[in-house]
This record gives structure tokens, sequence and C-alpha cells, in this order.
């Protein structure tokens, strides 16, 4: 059996065109993919995508 790959793609506002609609980075599938619900396989994907990188916001007065 081929070992599955997960593509990480975002796109947003203001996101450059090299990155936008694009695959940011892929990971190897867990080993128990095939048997993941869609619920764990999103669980797993927004930790892994979430864990990739940091973000912030900040307040500022207009």
């Amino acid at each position: 059996m081929m070992a599955k790959k997960i593509e990480f793609v975002m796109t947003c506002p203001g996101l450059c065109d090299e990155c936008d609609s694009r695959v940011l980075f892929a990971y190897s599938a867990p080993d128990d993919w095939d048997s993941m619900t869609d619920k764990e396989k999103n669980e797993w994907a927004v930790e892994t995508f979430f864990g990739e990188f940091d973000w912030y916001w900040g307040e500022v007065e207009s």
C-alpha cells in the first residue's frame, strides 16, 4: 500500500500570489488514516496545520 500524503493549502485576502491556493506544506498521513472518521481527520488536520505556524492579531486606534 502506498503511503498517503496530506497537503495543506490556504487562501485569504492579502496572501502573496506564490502562496495563495498552493500547497504550503505536507505531512504523511497517520497510519490509521483510512479508519479515521471525517471528524477525526479534520481534527488531526486542524491540529497539524495550526501547530506549524504562529499568527497574531492586534488592536489599533484608527
